[in-house]
């Protein structure tokens, strides 16, 4: 029976889940008595990777324990714009919805011009396009993704170029033109047949 094998490996997803969670919590408690410095250069790169694979209850629990990890930065780019990037909504919620940090990360420039809105302008990573099946569905998926990122910033924002001369839609293009092409090509072939 097939069903069984894949019962199993949920279970044990599951638990390896509650085990991780359960991990950090108590590596949040150890840092505690490190000092900020100190545990802000540990936690640092734990945030970042949570961000970028979306385990929110991740960061949650850091920030828990650790209020200023909120301002986590690494590589010139906050857990936030590192979340929005790779497409981890849940992460990108925790900020989107507290109107305290809301408006200053809307407002955050990286070191080569670059809004939140620019990052997001750039294709996702394939694990994350791959979610959904075909170009169409992935270039709608993309545009959404876009188009609520683009709510979250000032309006002026919005046309804010870069250090290479482009608006965040400028850069949408440019990253999503063989998206959008096989999107065409997929719908007009299922139209025909």
């Amino acid at each position: 029976m097939a069903v069984l094998p894949d019962v199993r490996r949920i279970r044990g997803k599951k638990l390896m889940h509650q085990q991780a969670t359960r991990l950090v919590e108590c590596l949040c408690s150890s840092m505690a008595s490190l000092g900020d410095k100190k545990a802000a250069s540990i936690y640092k790169g734990a945030m970042m990777t949570a961000a970028r694979l979306g385990n929110h209850e991740v960061i949650q629990k850091i920030v828990g324990e650790f209020p200023n990890a909120v301002h986590a930065r690494k590589d010139g780019h906050y857990f936030f714009q590192v979340a929005a990037q790779n497409r981890s909504e849940k992460v990108f919620n925790l900020i989107y919805h507290t109107r305290d940090h809301k408006h200053k990360y809307s407002d955050i420039i990286d070191s080569h011009g670059n809004t939140i809105l620019h990052l997001v302008a750039r294709l996702a990573p394939r694990h994350k396009l791959n979610l959904v099946s075909g170009a169409a569905l992935q270039m709608q998926r993309e545009l959404q993704w876009f188009k609520e990122v683009e709510n979250f910033v000032h309006p002026y924002a919005r046309e804010q170029e870069n250090d290479d001369g482009k608006t965040a839609k400028m850069v949408f293009t440019d990253e999503h033109k063989r998206l959008k092409e096989e999107g065409e090509k997929w719908m007009k072939d299922t139209a025909n047949a």
